[in-house]
């Protein structure tokens, strides 16, 4: 994520790879941004291994400027590859 901090209504930009052997597959990518808003879906071709940069504003603060934790899910053909949180 970039950048890793932000302040009050800005914008934090996400990307990155992950690894599949399988090449012909294709993959959805979820991204829970963590502030309760819609997650992101991303559709991605067989093949691509990359999450194009994705934008995300945040409109408020937590309590104390707690930090958001965003949730990463790579789905190839329906099975969940691996969350990762941030």
């Amino acid at each position: 994520m970039n950048p890793t901090t932000i302040d009050e209504d800005a914008a934090s930009l996400l990307s990155g790879t992950f690894t599949d052997p399988g090449t012909l597959d294709t993959h959805t990518v979820t991204i829970d941004w963590g502030d309760g808003s819609t997650p992101t879906t991303l559709n991605l071709a067989a093949g691509v291994t990359a999450i194009p940069a994705t934008s995300h504003r945040y409109l408020d603060n937590l309590p104390s400027n707690a930090p958001y934790t965003v949730t990463v899910t790579v789905y190839r053909q329906g099975r969940s590859l691996r969350a990762v949180d941030h």
